[in-house]
């Protein structure tokens, strides 16, 4: 039975690698990518063509939704990069957000089927009397693009980490699988691209945009699960917070621990063990900022409480260790 620092199964315990991860709990991210790129590439190049034929858009106002809708895309990945990672584990994120893209898509498809929700269409006489997308109907474009952009965001932000997470680099073949993942990944990419831009476009210009979207929506949610079908050989990253907090943290106790010397012996520092890791990863000790590292007045370096009483109450964002009085008493 082998096991990654940092990484436990859906259970929550330690993964064991010969049934987490690896090539079998990647496929499933392959076909996810694969299958989402089929639907957001072909409509990111596509909505130009959507915003000037149907929704009646001038040249520069169908150019700068689109554009906008693309930055959007690419917005979103950074606060769900940060959620997933502080707060809620990378599959979660996924789970929760790419519903939400699966709604846009749903939207756009009602939008464009049902007349009353879209401008009528130009006459082939008055092309310069076209009345364009205005009020409600203009609301209700936007809120489907954006929620296309927080679910595909998500799904951006998350899936190579996840997929990343199924390797162990401390193994040299899984080392060398992690680096083919990652060329299968923009495999999948591109394969998902090329379906897209053929069969999705064609469909979207032939047989109406309401059934464009309502197959992008389909095709989501296929994807969507078959990759929630792959969670039980999943390895997941704990999360930790946040990484802005626990950074300010060390830098007020490297501050107020400026003078204090780096004892001797080496058992007096803080060093996280194997035995008490509880499913995170251990990092060695290095040179730099020597003087966080004793173990008198702070215990844990992601401490959220510093008291100087007689006895130092020091906590860590899951559970709070008290020392003994001894070593207070020592100071």
């Amino acid at each position: 039975m082998g096991s990654s620092f940092g990484l436990v199964d859906f259970r929550g315990r330690p993964v064991d690698t010969s049934r987490h991860g690896g090539v079998r709990a990647s496929m499933f991210i392959y076909i996810m990518v694969w299958l989402g790129n089929v639907a957001n590439i072909a409509n990111s190049m596509n909505m130009v063509s959507y915003l000037r034929g149907t929704m009646n858009m001038g040249v520069a106002a169908a150019a700068t939704t689109s554009t906008n809708f693309v930055a959007a895309l690419q917005m979103f990945t950074v606060p769900a990069a940060f959620l997933a990672d502080s707060y809620v584990k990378r599959f979660y994120t996924v789970l929760i957000f790419a519903p939400v893209e699966i709604l846009g898509y749903i939207l756009l498809a009602i939008q464009a089927h049902v007349p009353s929700l879209h401008p009528p269409a130009c006459g082939v006489n008055e092309p310069h009397n076209c009345e364009p997308v205005h009020g409600t109907n203009l609301s209700l474009l936007l809120l489907g693009m954006y929620m296309i952009c927080i679910g595909e965001g998500a799904i951006r932000a998350c899936l190579p980490a996840l997929g990343g997470d199924q390797f162990d680099n401390a193994d040299p073949v899984e080392r060398r699988l992690e680096s083919s993942f990652f060329n299968w990944y923009t495999f999948s990419v591109s394969m998902g691209s090329f379906f897209g831009l053929i069969f999705v476009v064609w469909l979207e210009n032939n047989k109406g945009w309401g059934v464009g979207f309502a197959v992008c929506a389909a095709i989501v949610l296929l994807g969507l699960l078959i990759w929630a079908a792959g969670f039980p050989f999943y390895r997941n990253q704990v999360p930790t917070g946040s990484p802005i907090t626990r950074i300010m943290q060390v830098m007020v106790v490297a501050c107020k621990k400026r003078n204090f010397k780096l004892p001797g012996n080496p058992d007096d520092l803080n060093q996280m063990s194997d035995d008490n890791a509880k499913g995170l990863e251990v990092l060695h000790r290095t040179e730099g900022l020597q003087y966080v590292k004793i173990r008198p007045k702070y215990y844990c370096m992601s401490c959220c409480q510093f008291n100087y009483g007689s006895k130092t109450e020091l906590c860590e964002c899951d559970s709070s260790h008290h020392l003994p009085d001894s070593w207070t008493k020592q100071q």
